[in-house]
């Protein structure tokens, strides 16, 4: 099976999609004992809608549908500042 995979700018349209992958990883970081991570509805639809906003959101699509999302966006960043 040949796998067609891209990397593109998030649209607002993505949203759905995107957490809908989130809340997989959060589901898988949980399993593995990550239990600390992304918590309090962290990252929440305006965070992301925010990334889009910014042209720093971006989706991994595979096969037609998205399986990934990051942010690429300007540093320093304000929340890694004390680690």
């Amino acid at each position: 099976m040949d796998i067609n995979r891209v990397i593109r700018l998030a649209y607002s349209s993505d949203l759905a999609d995107i957490m809908q992958v989130i809340e997989a990883a959060r589901g898988i970081m949980r399993s593995s004992g990550n239990m600390r991570q992304w918590n309090h509805g962290y990252p929440s639809e305006s965070i992301i809608m925010d990334d889009i906003r910014k042209d720093g959101g971006y989706v991994i699509i595979e096969n037609g549908f998205i399986i990934g999302y990051f942010a690429f966006l300007p540093s320093p960043e304000q929340a890694y500042e004390v680690i």
